[in-house]
């Protein structure tokens, strides 16, 4: 067996007025679905149909892989030929088996182990923890009735015990939120004539609308003179005046964690007293992993991920860096 490395993120999953876990309500989705191809979801972007397909158990955690895939998708391929000022390329379609059973090449793997309301997610570009979170709402509210619709879902990360000791010795005075922003140009008609106004678009738009209110920013417009180019934005809320209790920081932490749950951890950081900061990544649990692949086929060996899984999820629970 040849090797690889594997990133392990940890995730809380906070259920809106609801005690009962996500394990025990994701197992009784997928009793409800039990085909594979009643899991899929399709993105209406895109068409890119992701879902849940092959999953089982081992201890307490309920183990299993997330997929996604754009069905009749074509694969790039090149021809190696000496001599050639440029390779030729082409495209090949998955064929199909020899029952005449269709094909299709996946776009990415990841994989999730589940124990209660504890996540372990292995990511990738194409599925990530916002992907899983929007396909958990979609299986339990609609594609089941799991859970009432409108019921709020999300995978909050938790600041790691080293972070949080630290803000809770130096005192937090604010978060830094700072990205690259699209501004979106949207035309209207006033009166009578065409105008263009500009929407402001990027990943850390939404954390910044969480923690402050979305009227703040429906507020906010921009000048012609900014045509279409990137703007940057950097926000910092800061606390005045007082310092900031321990309770009231651990908060501040939590709401930190569930806000930014989906920007990339460069995006973001908390002021500390004494010119001190945690950047994103102190924020975020997560681990690196080696792990076997099987010689035929390249797929990860996941008996080895569970185990990896079940082992660090009860050290963060022995070491007391997550919460029961």
């Amino acid at each position: 067996m040849n090797r690889t490395t594997k990133t392990i993120w940890y995730k809380r999953v906070t259920i809106q007025g609801h005690k009962t876990t996500l394990r025990t309500l994701l197992a009784s989705a997928l009793n409800d679905r039990p085909l594979a191809g009643e899991r899929l979801m399709n993105m209406a972007n895109d068409a890119e149909n992701i879902g849940i397909n092959l999953y089982q158990t081992q201890e307490d955690l309920l183990f299993g892989q997330f997929i996604c895939f754009l069905p009749g998708m074509r694969q790039p391929v090149m021809t190696l030929e000496n001599g050639k000022t440029a390779f030729d390329l082409a495209t090949i379609a998955a064929e199909t088996t020899d029952d005449g059973k269709k094909r299709e090449f996946l776009e990415s793997i990841g994989y999730f182990g589940i124990v209660d309301n504890h996540l372990m997610l292995v990511q990738t570009k194409a599925l990530s923890s916002r992907e899983f979170e929007d396909y958990l709402t979609w299986l339990l509210t609609n594609a089941t009735t799991t859970l009432a619709k409108g019921t709020m879902l999300t995978l909050d990360d938790p600041a790691a015990t080293k972070a949080r000791k630290t803000a809770a010795q130096k005192n937090i005075r604010g978060v830094t939120i700072g990205t690259q922003l699209q501004a979106v140009a949207a035309p209207e008609i006033v009166k009578g004539d065409a105008v263009s106004k500009y929407e402001l678009k990027g990943g850390a738009f939404d954390a910044l609308r969480s923690l402050l209110g979305a009227e703040i920013f429906d507020k906010l417009s921009l000048e012609e003179s900014l045509e279409e180019d990137n703007i940057e934005l950097q926000l910092t809320v800061r606390v005045k005046g007082r310092r900031v209790a321990s309770d009231d920081g651990q908060k501040f932490l939590r709401a930190v964690g569930r806000a930014t749950r989906h920007i990339d951890p460069r995006d973001y950081a908390i002021e500390l007293e004494r010119n001190g900061e945690l950047k994103g990544s102190d924020l975020k649990l997560h681990r690196t992993v080696g792990v076997a692949t099987h010689q035929q086929g390249g797929l990860i060996d996941e008996t080895a991920m569970m185990a990896h899984m079940i082992a660090w999820l009860k050290e963060l629970n022995e070491k007391g860096y997550i919460d029961p």
